[in-house]
């Protein structure tokens, strides 16, 4: 005997676990409830039986994840709904949201980023690139161990800099081991 494979491409939300699942045309797959009742007293004797947990009106499920939520704004869990309006909200406003970053991580306004900025003439305090040379913003140099502000870097100085773990001995080993393979 053969099983039979019933998959009618639908999906289905279970009326007992909350769950969206390929609909097999009977049952859900993951709790195994009927899929119709015949009747409310008929759909409790049947969580009562499988001792399932009765969940309050507030519970929905997720029109981006499908996962049992409690309710929050236009039918979203509240992870989702953090990811969507943080990535809308960063969309709407990057300044604000650049703001924010730079006083959290480093203490400083964009104020005080841009005046950083104009006073290294606008490019990498080591190579000289400008932002729009590196294809993004200059990054905020700053001491691991003081947390003190040290200047702005491209992208690579920046991370040839931590490579080098801002040793400056490691930095000298490194320039004469350029000059003797030049020689």
């Amino acid at each position: 005997m053969t099983k039979k494979k019933m998959d009618s491409g639908q999906t289905y939300t279970c009326l007992i676990c909350f769950r969206t699942r390929k609909d097999n045309g009977e049952w859900c797959l993951y709790c195994g409830a009927p899929h119709e009742f015949e009747s409310e007293q008929h759909k409790q004797q049947w969580e009562v039986e499988h001792e399932i947990e009765i969940y309050p009106d507030s519970v929905i499920i997720c029109s981006n994840c499908g996962k049992r939520a409690f309710l929050e704004g236009k039918g979203l869990c509240r992870l989702c709904y953090g990811k969507k309006h943080s990535r809308a909200y960063c969309r709407k406003y990057p300044d604000k949201r650049r703001n924010s970053v730079l006083k959290h991580e480093y203490g400083i306004t964009k104020k005080q980023y841009d005046f950083m900025l104009a006073s290294q003439g606008n490019s990498c305090a080591i190579c000289g690139k400008t932002p729009k040379e590196n294809g993004r913003g200059l990054a905020v140099d700053h001491d691991h161990e003081t947390r003190a502000i040290r200047g702005l870097l491209c992208t690579n100085c920046n991370l040839g800099l931590g490579s080098f773990y801002d040793n400056p001995k490691v930095l000298l080993n490194a320039i004469a081991y350029l000059a003797k393979a030049k020689e």
